[in-house]
Protein backbone atom coordinates (compact mmCIF):
# COMPACT_ATOMS: atom_id res chain seq x y z
CA UNK A 1 0.00 0.00 0.00
CA UNK A 2 2.84 2.61 0.79
CA UNK A 3 4.49 1.66 -2.45
CA UNK A 4 1.32 2.72 -4.61
CA UNK A 5 0.84 5.74 -2.36
CA UNK A 6 4.78 7.01 -3.32
CA UNK A 7 4.36 5.72 -6.98
CA UNK A 8 0.93 7.85 -7.08
CA UNK A 9 2.69 10.44 -5.46
CA UNK A 10 5.64 10.53 -7.99
CA UNK A 11 3.11 10.27 -10.90
CA UNK A 12 1.40 13.40 -9.27
CA UNK A 13 4.38 15.40 -9.47
CA UNK A 14 5.47 15.09 -13.21
CA UNK A 15 3.88 18.35 -14.81
CA UNK A 16 1.44 17.98 -17.60
CA UNK A 17 4.62 18.71 -20.80
CA UNK A 18 6.24 16.04 -19.54
CA UNK A 19 3.74 13.14 -19.69
CA UNK A 20 2.42 14.34 -23.11
CA UNK A 21 6.27 14.00 -24.24
CA UNK A 22 6.80 10.67 -23.25
CA UNK A 23 2.93 9.86 -24.64
CA UNK A 24 4.61 11.48 -27.64
CA UNK A 25 7.21 8.66 -27.67
CA UNK A 26 4.77 5.83 -27.18
CA UNK A 27 5.16 5.66 -23.20
CA UNK A 28 1.68 4.25 -21.74
CA UNK A 29 2.30 4.60 -18.49
CA UNK A 30 2.68 7.96 -19.11
CA UNK A 31 -0.27 8.24 -20.43
CA UNK A 32 -1.72 5.98 -17.83
CA UNK A 33 -1.20 8.96 -15.31
CA UNK A 34 -2.97 11.68 -17.79
CA UNK A 35 -6.14 9.26 -17.48
CA UNK A 36 -5.80 8.67 -13.70
CA UNK A 37 -5.19 12.74 -13.52
CA UNK A 38 -8.11 14.01 -15.50
CA UNK A 39 -10.73 10.89 -15.81
CA UNK A 40 -12.65 12.69 -13.08
CA UNK A 41 -12.64 15.94 -14.87
CA UNK A 42 -13.73 14.33 -18.13
CA UNK A 43 -16.05 12.02 -16.97
CA UNK A 44 -17.64 14.99 -15.00
CA UNK A 45 -17.99 17.22 -17.87
CA UNK A 46 -19.59 14.52 -20.02
CA UNK A 47 -22.16 13.25 -16.98
CA UNK A 48 -23.22 17.04 -15.97
CA UNK A 49 -23.99 17.11 -19.71
CA UNK A 50 -25.63 13.67 -20.15
CA UNK A 51 -27.27 12.73 -16.77
CA UNK A 52 -26.17 9.31 -17.18
CA UNK A 53 -23.38 7.37 -15.65
CA UNK A 54 -22.96 4.65 -18.06
CA UNK A 55 -22.64 7.27 -21.31
CA UNK A 56 -20.82 9.59 -19.45
CA UNK A 57 -17.65 7.06 -18.75
CA UNK A 58 -18.43 5.63 -22.36
CA UNK A 59 -17.79 9.37 -23.41
CA UNK A 60 -14.93 10.38 -21.38
CA UNK A 61 -12.94 6.90 -22.92
CA UNK A 62 -13.93 8.16 -26.02
CA UNK A 63 -12.77 11.39 -25.32
CA UNK A 64 -9.39 9.70 -23.86
CA UNK A 65 -8.82 7.69 -27.14
CA UNK A 66 -9.52 10.63 -29.48
CA UNK A 67 -6.66 12.62 -27.24
CA UNK A 68 -4.51 9.69 -27.53
CA UNK A 69 -5.00 9.72 -31.29
CA UNK A 70 -4.27 13.78 -31.71
CA UNK A 71 -1.92 14.25 -29.30
CA UNK A 72 0.68 15.59 -31.72
CA UNK A 73 -1.73 18.40 -32.57
CA UNK A 74 -1.58 19.80 -28.44
CA UNK A 75 0.38 23.04 -29.17
CA UNK A 76 0.14 23.94 -25.68
CA UNK A 77 1.08 21.00 -23.31
CA UNK A 78 0.67 22.96 -20.24
CA UNK A 79 -3.31 23.22 -21.20
CA UNK A 80 -3.73 19.64 -21.42
CA UNK A 81 -6.88 20.11 -19.13
CA UNK A 82 -8.34 22.82 -20.93
CA UNK A 83 -8.01 21.06 -24.24
CA UNK A 84 -9.58 17.29 -22.77
CA UNK A 85 -12.05 19.42 -21.45
CA UNK A 86 -13.10 20.44 -25.49
CA UNK A 87 -12.61 17.02 -26.58
CA UNK A 88 -15.19 15.84 -23.66
CA UNK A 89 -17.62 18.32 -25.08
CA UNK A 90 -17.58 18.32 -28.26
CA UNK A 91 -18.00 14.14 -27.91
CA UNK A 92 -20.63 15.04 -25.76
CA UNK A 93 -22.61 17.85 -27.76
CA UNK A 94 -22.38 14.89 -30.89
CA UNK A 95 -23.73 12.10 -28.68
CA UNK A 96 -26.84 14.66 -27.70
CA UNK A 97 -27.51 16.11 -31.35
CA UNK A 98 -28.13 12.35 -32.63
CA UNK A 99 -30.59 12.29 -29.57
CA UNK A 100 -32.23 15.49 -30.16
CA UNK A 101 -30.49 17.08 -26.90
CA UNK A 102 -32.14 14.81 -24.64
CA UNK A 103 -30.05 13.63 -21.68
CA UNK A 104 -29.41 10.51 -21.51
CA UNK A 105 -29.56 9.16 -18.28
CA UNK A 106 -30.59 5.56 -17.92
CA UNK A 107 -30.91 3.63 -14.48
CA UNK A 108 -28.48 1.01 -14.08
CA UNK A 109 -26.18 0.20 -11.41
CA UNK A 110 -23.00 1.72 -11.67
CA UNK A 111 -20.92 -1.35 -12.20
CA UNK A 112 -22.89 -1.67 -15.03
CA UNK A 113 -22.79 1.75 -16.01
CA UNK A 114 -18.81 1.85 -16.29
CA UNK A 115 -18.35 -1.07 -18.77
CA UNK A 116 -15.18 -2.11 -17.33
CA UNK A 117 -15.33 -5.02 -14.67
CA UNK A 118 -12.90 -5.80 -12.03
CA UNK A 119 -12.30 -9.30 -10.75
CA UNK A 120 -13.47 -8.72 -7.31
CA UNK A 121 -17.20 -7.21 -7.27
CA UNK A 122 -17.07 -3.46 -6.01
CA UNK A 123 -17.61 -2.96 -2.00
CA UNK A 124 -21.13 -2.62 -1.09
CA UNK A 125 -20.79 0.93 -0.04
CA UNK A 126 -19.08 2.43 -3.33
CA UNK A 127 -21.78 1.07 -5.47
CA UNK A 128 -24.66 3.67 -6.84
CA UNK A 129 -27.91 2.39 -7.00
CA UNK A 130 -30.25 2.79 -9.82
CA UNK A 131 -32.75 4.19 -7.69
CA UNK A 132 -29.71 6.64 -6.53
CA UNK A 133 -29.09 7.85 -10.15
CA UNK A 134 -32.42 8.79 -11.16
CA UNK A 135 -32.58 10.79 -7.63
CA UNK A 136 -28.67 12.20 -8.17
CA UNK A 137 -30.12 13.33 -11.99
CA UNK A 138 -33.24 15.11 -11.19
CA UNK A 139 -31.67 17.14 -8.56
CA UNK A 140 -28.70 18.50 -10.96
CA UNK A 141 -30.80 18.59 -14.13
CA UNK A 142 -32.16 22.03 -12.63
CA UNK A 143 -28.98 24.04 -12.52
CA UNK A 144 -27.81 25.66 -15.64
CA UNK A 145 -24.70 23.84 -16.84
CA UNK A 146 -22.21 26.64 -15.79
CA UNK A 147 -23.35 25.64 -12.07
CA UNK A 148 -23.43 22.04 -12.27
CA UNK A 149 -20.14 21.26 -14.01
CA UNK A 150 -17.99 23.04 -11.23
CA UNK A 151 -20.35 21.20 -8.43
CA UNK A 152 -20.29 17.81 -9.89
CA UNK A 153 -15.92 17.76 -10.64
CA UNK A 154 -15.69 19.36 -6.91
CA UNK A 155 -17.30 16.77 -5.26
CA UNK A 156 -15.62 14.00 -6.81
CA UNK A 157 -12.09 16.07 -6.68
CA UNK A 158 -12.54 15.46 -2.51
CA UNK A 159 -13.59 19.11 -2.51
CA UNK A 160 -10.87 20.92 -3.44
CA UNK A 161 -11.68 24.14 -4.76
CA UNK A 162 -7.82 24.33 -6.19
CA UNK A 163 -8.48 21.21 -7.84
CA UNK A 164 -11.51 22.35 -9.70
CA UNK A 165 -9.97 25.97 -10.33
CA UNK A 166 -7.36 24.22 -12.03
CA UNK A 167 -9.32 21.71 -13.97
CA UNK A 168 -11.53 23.90 -15.34
CA UNK A 169 -9.35 27.09 -16.12
CA UNK A 170 -11.03 29.44 -13.73
CA UNK A 171 -10.02 31.55 -10.84
CA UNK A 172 -10.37 30.67 -6.94
CA UNK A 173 -12.62 33.48 -6.73
CA UNK A 174 -14.70 32.76 -9.63
CA UNK A 175 -14.87 28.88 -8.85
CA UNK A 176 -15.54 29.47 -5.01
CA UNK A 177 -19.29 31.90 -6.69
CA UNK A 178 -20.04 29.20 -9.10
CA UNK A 179 -19.67 26.54 -6.36
CA UNK A 180 -21.72 28.81 -3.72
CA UNK A 181 -24.35 29.24 -6.50
CA UNK A 182 -25.22 25.73 -7.43
CA UNK A 183 -25.34 24.75 -3.74
CA UNK A 184 -27.95 27.33 -3.35
CA UNK A 185 -29.95 25.85 -6.73
CA UNK A 186 -29.77 22.85 -5.28
CA UNK A 187 -33.02 21.65 -3.14
CA UNK A 188 -32.09 22.06 0.86
CA UNK A 189 -33.33 18.17 1.12
CA UNK A 190 -31.32 17.14 -1.53
CA UNK A 191 -28.10 18.57 -1.11
CA UNK A 192 -26.83 16.08 1.68
CA UNK A 193 -27.80 12.98 -0.60
CA UNK A 194 -26.07 14.50 -3.79
CA UNK A 195 -23.10 15.58 -2.13
CA UNK A 196 -22.51 11.61 -1.18
CA UNK A 197 -23.54 10.05 -4.37
CA UNK A 198 -20.69 12.39 -6.36
CA UNK A 199 -18.70 11.08 -4.27
CA UNK A 200 -18.92 7.46 -4.45
CA UNK A 201 -19.66 7.74 -8.59
CA UNK A 202 -16.57 8.86 -9.65
CA UNK A 203 -14.29 6.72 -11.72
CA UNK A 204 -12.29 3.67 -10.13
CA UNK A 205 -8.96 2.97 -11.48
CA UNK A 206 -10.50 0.07 -13.78
CA UNK A 207 -11.32 3.28 -15.37
CA UNK A 208 -7.52 3.96 -16.42
CA UNK A 209 -7.32 0.16 -17.94
CA UNK A 210 -10.07 0.35 -19.27
CA UNK A 211 -9.10 3.64 -21.57
CA UNK A 212 -5.15 1.91 -22.27
CA UNK A 213 -6.55 -1.22 -23.35
CA UNK A 214 -8.55 1.02 -25.79
CA UNK A 215 -5.60 2.83 -27.19
CA UNK A 216 -3.41 0.89 -29.72
CA UNK A 217 0.13 0.11 -28.93
CA UNK A 218 1.81 1.99 -31.57
CA UNK A 219 2.67 5.61 -30.81
CA UNK A 220 -0.55 8.43 -30.55
CA UNK A 221 0.08 9.17 -34.00
CA UNK A 222 -1.87 5.71 -35.30
CA UNK A 223 -5.41 5.74 -35.74
CA UNK A 224 -7.19 4.68 -32.30
CA UNK A 225 -9.31 1.46 -32.02
CA UNK A 226 -11.59 0.33 -30.02
CA UNK A 227 -12.25 -3.58 -29.93
CA UNK A 228 -15.53 -5.01 -28.98
CA UNK A 229 -16.09 -8.59 -28.92
CA UNK A 230 -18.84 -9.90 -26.83
CA UNK A 231 -22.37 -9.93 -28.86
CA UNK A 232 -24.30 -7.52 -28.99
CA UNK A 233 -27.34 -5.69 -30.74
CA UNK A 234 -25.46 -4.32 -32.72
CA UNK A 235 -23.88 -7.05 -33.89
CA UNK A 236 -26.84 -9.23 -34.35
CA UNK A 237 -28.57 -6.16 -36.16
CA UNK A 238 -25.74 -6.78 -38.91
CA UNK A 239 -25.20 -10.23 -38.29
CA UNK A 240 -27.19 -11.33 -40.96
CA UNK A 241 -26.00 -9.30 -43.68
CA UNK A 242 -22.66 -10.21 -42.84
CA UNK A 243 -23.54 -13.83 -42.78
CA UNK A 244 -25.60 -13.65 -46.08
CA UNK A 245 -22.19 -11.75 -47.95
CA UNK A 246 -20.27 -14.44 -46.94
CA UNK A 247 -21.95 -17.34 -47.71
CA UNK A 248 -23.44 -15.73 -51.34
CA UNK A 249 -20.41 -14.52 -52.34
CA UNK A 250 -18.73 -17.72 -53.08
CA UNK A 251 -22.16 -19.48 -53.75
CA UNK A 252 -22.61 -17.01 -56.58
CA UNK A 253 -19.18 -17.21 -57.85
CA UNK A 254 -19.45 -21.30 -57.77
CA UNK A 255 -22.95 -21.01 -59.62
CA UNK A 256 -21.70 -19.11 -62.60
CA UNK A 257 -18.37 -21.10 -62.30
CA UNK A 258 -20.73 -24.12 -62.76
CA UNK A 259 -21.95 -23.02 -66.11
CA UNK A 260 -19.15 -21.62 -67.24
CA UNK A 261 -17.19 -24.86 -67.17
CA UNK A 262 -20.29 -26.31 -68.48
CA UNK A 263 -19.91 -24.75 -71.64
CA UNK A 264 -16.39 -24.96 -71.65
CA UNK A 265 -16.74 -28.76 -71.88
CA UNK A 266 -19.51 -28.22 -74.85
CA UNK A 267 -16.73 -26.42 -76.37
CA UNK A 268 -13.82 -29.28 -75.87
CA UNK A 269 -13.75 -30.73 -78.90
CA UNK A 270 -10.84 -33.39 -77.98
CA UNK A 271 -10.52 -35.66 -74.66
CA UNK A 272 -7.12 -33.87 -73.80
CA UNK A 273 -9.38 -30.96 -73.55
CA UNK A 274 -12.32 -32.12 -71.32
CA UNK A 275 -9.30 -34.10 -69.09
CA UNK A 276 -7.52 -30.24 -68.95
CA UNK A 277 -10.70 -28.33 -68.15
CA UNK A 278 -11.84 -31.04 -65.18
CA UNK A 279 -8.22 -30.92 -63.97
CA UNK A 280 -8.59 -27.36 -63.70
CA UNK A 281 -11.83 -27.54 -62.05
CA UNK A 282 -10.49 -29.86 -59.82
CA UNK A 283 -8.12 -27.42 -58.47
CA UNK A 284 -10.34 -24.22 -58.18
CA UNK A 285 -12.56 -26.25 -56.14
CA UNK A 286 -10.13 -28.16 -53.65
CA UNK A 287 -8.09 -24.47 -53.32
CA UNK A 288 -11.64 -23.19 -52.21
CA UNK A 289 -12.66 -25.83 -50.03
CA UNK A 290 -9.55 -25.63 -48.82
CA UNK A 291 -9.42 -21.48 -47.79
CA UNK A 292 -13.00 -22.11 -46.71
CA UNK A 293 -12.27 -24.55 -43.91
CA UNK A 294 -9.19 -22.42 -42.94
CA UNK A 295 -11.71 -19.34 -43.13
CA UNK A 296 -13.82 -20.42 -40.68
CA UNK A 297 -11.32 -21.95 -38.15
CA UNK A 298 -9.36 -18.94 -37.98
CA UNK A 299 -12.49 -17.03 -37.72
CA UNK A 300 -13.99 -19.13 -35.11
CA UNK A 301 -10.60 -19.00 -33.04
CA UNK A 302 -10.91 -15.21 -32.37
CA UNK A 303 -11.96 -15.68 -28.62
CA UNK A 304 -8.52 -17.07 -27.72
CA UNK A 305 -6.46 -13.96 -29.23
CA UNK A 306 -8.83 -11.14 -28.04
CA UNK A 307 -5.46 -9.56 -25.91
CA UNK A 308 -3.99 -9.31 -29.13
CA UNK A 309 -6.79 -8.84 -31.18
CA UNK A 310 -5.40 -6.39 -33.46
CA UNK A 311 -2.39 -8.43 -34.57
CA UNK A 312 -4.85 -11.14 -35.08
CA UNK A 313 -7.17 -9.24 -37.01
CA UNK A 314 -3.71 -8.24 -39.28
CA UNK A 315 -2.37 -11.36 -39.86
CA UNK A 316 -5.63 -12.84 -40.96
CA UNK A 317 -5.69 -10.42 -43.64
CA UNK A 318 -3.33 -12.67 -45.38
CA UNK A 319 -5.79 -15.45 -45.52
CA UNK A 320 -8.08 -13.50 -48.05
CA UNK A 321 -5.60 -11.62 -49.87
CA UNK A 322 -3.63 -14.71 -50.40
CA UNK A 323 -6.54 -16.64 -51.78
CA UNK A 324 -7.05 -13.75 -54.13
CA UNK A 325 -3.67 -13.38 -55.46
CA UNK A 326 -3.73 -17.33 -56.41
CA UNK A 327 -7.54 -17.02 -57.49
CA UNK A 328 -6.63 -14.20 -59.29
CA UNK A 329 -3.28 -16.20 -61.18
CA UNK A 330 -5.09 -19.26 -61.32
CA UNK A 331 -7.62 -17.74 -63.75
CA UNK A 332 -4.78 -15.93 -66.32
CA UNK A 333 -2.94 -19.49 -66.12
CA UNK A 334 -6.05 -21.33 -67.06
CA UNK A 335 -6.99 -19.47 -69.87
CA UNK A 336 -3.66 -19.55 -71.41
CA UNK A 337 -3.35 -23.19 -71.00
CA UNK A 338 -6.47 -23.97 -73.13
CA UNK A 339 -5.87 -21.46 -75.46
CA UNK A 340 -2.40 -23.64 -75.74
CA UNK A 341 -4.10 -26.41 -75.51
CA UNK A 342 -6.65 -25.81 -78.28
CA UNK A 343 -3.75 -24.39 -80.57
CA UNK A 344 -2.02 -27.78 -80.38
CA UNK A 345 -4.64 -29.53 -80.83
CA UNK A 346 -5.52 -28.03 -84.08
CA UNK A 347 -1.89 -28.92 -85.27
CA UNK A 348 -2.42 -32.53 -84.26
CA UNK A 349 -6.07 -33.06 -85.32
CA UNK A 350 -6.56 -30.59 -88.16
CA UNK A 351 -9.93 -32.34 -89.59
CA UNK A 352 -11.72 -32.06 -86.23
CA UNK A 353 -11.52 -28.41 -86.28
CA UNK A 354 -11.63 -27.24 -90.04
CA UNK A 355 -13.99 -24.75 -91.07
CA UNK A 356 -15.73 -27.20 -93.64
CA UNK A 357 -16.12 -29.28 -90.81
CA UNK A 358 -17.76 -26.99 -88.86
CA UNK A 359 -19.73 -26.04 -91.21
CA UNK A 360 -20.93 -29.86 -92.09
CA UNK A 361 -22.06 -30.26 -88.09
CA UNK A 362 -23.57 -26.17 -88.46
CA UNK A 363 -21.11 -25.17 -85.47
CA UNK A 364 -21.35 -21.73 -85.02
CA UNK A 365 -18.46 -21.42 -82.28
CA UNK A 366 -18.05 -17.19 -82.33
CA UNK A 367 -21.71 -14.62 -82.76
CA UNK A 368 -20.55 -11.01 -83.61
CA UNK A 369 -23.47 -8.87 -84.40
CA UNK A 370 -23.68 -7.16 -87.65
CA UNK A 371 -25.38 -3.86 -85.29
CA UNK A 372 -22.24 -1.89 -84.30
CA UNK A 373 -21.86 1.68 -81.98
CA UNK A 374 -19.09 3.30 -82.40
CA UNK A 375 -16.97 1.19 -84.05
CA UNK A 376 -18.09 -1.90 -81.45
CA UNK A 377 -20.52 -4.53 -82.10
CA UNK A 378 -23.68 -4.42 -79.91
CA UNK A 379 -23.15 -8.13 -79.09
CA UNK A 380 -19.59 -10.24 -79.45
CA UNK A 381 -19.88 -13.69 -77.74
CA UNK A 382 -17.36 -16.71 -78.16
CA UNK A 383 -18.44 -20.07 -77.31
CA UNK A 384 -15.29 -21.44 -78.52
CA UNK A 385 -11.41 -21.82 -77.40
CA UNK A 386 -10.11 -18.63 -79.38
CA UNK A 387 -6.40 -19.14 -80.29
CA UNK A 388 -3.60 -18.03 -78.24
CA UNK A 389 -2.70 -14.44 -79.43
CA UNK A 390 -6.39 -13.72 -79.84
CA UNK A 391 -7.35 -10.49 -78.56
CA UNK A 392 -10.75 -10.44 -75.46
CA UNK A 393 -14.12 -10.80 -76.93
CA UNK A 394 -15.37 -6.63 -77.14
CA UNK A 395 -18.55 -5.25 -77.86
CA UNK A 396 -21.49 -3.76 -76.20
CA UNK A 397 -22.12 -7.03 -74.54
CA UNK A 398 -19.21 -9.49 -74.56
CA UNK A 399 -18.77 -13.11 -73.72
CA UNK A 400 -15.54 -14.96 -73.72
CA UNK A 401 -13.02 -16.46 -71.97
CA UNK A 402 -11.58 -13.19 -71.49
CA UNK A 403 -14.32 -10.23 -72.45
CA UNK A 404 -14.58 -6.30 -72.60
CA UNK A 405 -17.87 -4.85 -72.78
CA UNK A 406 -18.77 -1.79 -72.54
CA UNK A 407 -22.56 -2.49 -70.83
CA UNK A 408 -21.80 -6.27 -69.85
CA UNK A 409 -18.71 -8.88 -70.00
CA UNK A 410 -18.70 -12.05 -68.74
CA UNK A 411 -15.87 -14.41 -68.88
CA UNK A 412 -12.44 -15.84 -67.05
CA UNK A 413 -11.52 -12.09 -67.25
CA UNK A 414 -14.04 -9.80 -67.41
CA UNK A 415 -13.89 -6.20 -67.57
CA UNK A 416 -16.95 -3.89 -68.39
CA UNK A 417 -20.07 -2.06 -67.15
CA UNK A 418 -21.37 -4.67 -65.42
CA UNK A 419 -18.35 -7.96 -65.06
CA UNK A 420 -19.34 -11.32 -64.33
CA UNK A 421 -16.39 -14.07 -63.95
CA UNK A 422 -13.76 -15.32 -62.14
CA UNK A 423 -11.87 -11.93 -62.22
CA UNK A 424 -14.66 -9.16 -62.63
CA UNK A 425 -13.65 -5.92 -62.89
CA UNK A 426 -15.65 -3.06 -63.78
CA UNK A 427 -18.47 -0.69 -62.25
CA UNK A 428 -20.71 -3.59 -60.84
CA UNK A 429 -18.96 -6.81 -60.66
CA UNK A 430 -19.51 -10.13 -59.33
CA UNK A 431 -17.06 -13.45 -59.34
CA UNK A 432 -13.87 -14.76 -57.95
CA UNK A 433 -12.30 -11.81 -57.48
CA UNK A 434 -14.53 -8.85 -57.85
CA UNK A 435 -13.22 -5.14 -58.21
CA UNK A 436 -15.56 -2.58 -58.90
CA UNK A 437 -17.39 0.64 -56.68
CA UNK A 438 -20.07 -2.53 -56.05
CA UNK A 439 -18.62 -5.59 -55.92
CA UNK A 440 -19.89 -9.49 -54.45
CA UNK A 441 -17.38 -12.03 -54.70
CA UNK A 442 -15.20 -14.63 -52.48
CA UNK A 443 -12.81 -11.83 -52.39
CA UNK A 444 -14.68 -8.48 -53.64
CA UNK A 445 -12.63 -5.11 -53.49
CA UNK A 446 -14.48 -2.31 -53.50
CA UNK A 447 -16.70 1.24 -52.52
CA UNK A 448 -19.28 -1.55 -51.19
CA UNK A 449 -18.34 -4.63 -51.33
CA UNK A 450 -19.67 -8.10 -50.36
CA UNK A 451 -18.52 -11.84 -50.03
CA UNK A 452 -16.34 -13.77 -48.01
CA UNK A 453 -13.77 -11.27 -47.92
CA UNK A 454 -14.51 -7.24 -48.65
CA UNK A 455 -12.26 -4.90 -48.96
CA UNK A 456 -14.21 -1.25 -49.15
CA UNK A 457 -15.29 2.39 -48.24
CA UNK A 458 -18.27 0.04 -46.56
CA UNK A 459 -17.72 -4.03 -46.20
CA UNK A 460 -19.98 -6.68 -45.24
CA UNK A 461 -18.57 -10.28 -45.26
CA UNK A 462 -16.41 -12.69 -42.90
CA UNK A 463 -13.17 -10.71 -43.28
CA UNK A 464 -14.79 -7.40 -43.59
CA UNK A 465 -12.07 -4.34 -43.66
CA UNK A 466 -13.45 -1.13 -44.24
CA UNK A 467 -12.76 2.18 -44.00
CA UNK A 468 -16.16 4.04 -43.15
CA UNK A 469 -18.01 0.74 -41.88
CA UNK A 470 -17.34 -3.00 -41.60
CA UNK A 471 -19.39 -5.53 -40.16
CA UNK A 472 -18.73 -9.27 -40.52
CA UNK A 473 -17.44 -12.21 -38.31
CA UNK A 474 -14.08 -10.44 -38.71
CA UNK A 475 -15.15 -6.51 -38.60
CA UNK A 476 -11.80 -3.36 -39.08
CA UNK A 477 -12.64 0.01 -39.73
CA UNK A 478 -11.24 3.36 -39.62
CA UNK A 479 -15.04 4.39 -37.99
CA UNK A 480 -17.51 2.05 -37.67
CA UNK A 481 -17.28 -1.55 -36.98
CA UNK A 482 -19.42 -4.46 -36.16
CA UNK A 483 -19.59 -8.19 -35.80
CA UNK A 484 -18.09 -10.79 -33.44
CA UNK A 485 -14.71 -9.40 -33.70
CA UNK A 486 -14.89 -5.65 -34.25
CA UNK A 487 -12.19 -2.60 -34.44
CA UNK A 488 -12.77 0.38 -35.10
CA UNK A 489 -13.16 3.78 -33.49
CA UNK A 490 -16.73 3.02 -32.98
CA UNK A 491 -16.94 -0.93 -32.07
CA UNK A 492 -20.29 -2.77 -31.82
CA UNK A 493 -22.22 0.45 -30.12
CA UNK A 494 -25.13 2.86 -30.20
CA UNK A 495 -22.89 4.84 -33.32
CA UNK A 496 -22.63 1.97 -35.37
CA UNK A 497 -25.97 1.06 -35.34
CA UNK A 498 -27.21 4.82 -36.16
CA UNK A 499 -24.35 4.45 -39.08
CA UNK A 500 -25.43 1.22 -40.92
CA UNK A 501 -29.15 2.10 -40.13
CA UNK A 502 -28.22 5.58 -42.26
CA UNK A 503 -26.28 4.02 -44.71
CA UNK A 504 -27.57 0.27 -45.32
CA UNK A 505 -31.04 0.32 -44.31
CA UNK A 506 -32.79 -2.68 -44.21
CA UNK A 507 -33.92 -3.43 -47.89
CA UNK A 508 -30.88 -1.92 -49.45
CA UNK A 509 -28.75 -5.12 -48.79
CA UNK A 510 -31.46 -8.01 -49.85
CA UNK A 511 -32.03 -5.75 -52.70
CA UNK A 512 -28.49 -6.09 -53.57
CA UNK A 513 -27.86 -9.44 -53.12
CA UNK A 514 -30.94 -9.78 -55.70
CA UNK A 515 -29.58 -7.94 -57.99
CA UNK A 516 -25.98 -9.15 -57.86
CA UNK A 517 -27.04 -12.75 -58.81
CA UNK A 518 -29.34 -12.46 -61.25
CA UNK A 519 -26.82 -10.58 -62.83
CA UNK A 520 -24.52 -13.28 -62.43
CA UNK A 521 -26.26 -16.37 -62.79
CA UNK A 522 -28.75 -15.97 -65.15
CA UNK A 523 -25.92 -14.93 -67.94
CA UNK A 524 -24.06 -17.76 -66.88
CA UNK A 525 -26.95 -20.15 -67.53
CA UNK A 526 -28.19 -17.97 -70.49
CA UNK A 527 -24.31 -18.69 -71.96
CA UNK A 528 -24.38 -22.25 -70.83
CA UNK A 529 -27.80 -23.14 -73.12
CA UNK A 530 -26.70 -21.33 -75.97
CA UNK A 531 -23.03 -22.94 -76.19
CA UNK A 532 -24.81 -26.26 -76.20
CA UNK A 533 -26.50 -24.73 -79.01
CA UNK A 534 -24.57 -23.81 -80.99
CA UNK A 535 -21.13 -26.17 -80.50
CA UNK A 536 -23.42 -29.03 -80.77
CA UNK A 537 -23.49 -31.17 -84.43
CA UNK A 538 -27.17 -30.11 -85.77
Amino acid sequence: MLGNRSAMAISASIPDEDLVARSLAGDHSAFGTIVSRYQSLVASIAYSATGSLSHSEDLAQETFIEAWRNLKTLHEPTRLSAWLCSIARNRTGDALRRLGRQPLLQTESLDVATGVHTPEPAPLEQAISAEEQALLWRALARIPSTYREPLVLYYREQQSIEAVSHALSLSEDATKQRLSRGRRLLQEQMQAFVENALARSAPSTAFTAGVLTAIPLASPTAAAAVVAAKSSTVAKATGLAALMSALFGPIVAFASGYFSVRAALDAARTVRERTAIMRQTRAFGIASVIYTILAFAYLASAPKWLPYAIWYAGIGQLLPLGFALWLARRVMLSIHEMRQVRAEERLRMPAVFSESHERALRLRPEFRSHWTLLGLPLVHVRYDTPAVEAAPARGWIAVGDRADGVLFAMGGVARGGIAVGGIAIGVVAVGGVAIAPLALGCVAFGALALGGAAYAWNAIGGFATGWRGAAGAMALSHDYAAGGLAIGAHANDDAVRAYFAQALPDPVIPLLFGLLVSLSVFPAVLFAWRARANLRPK
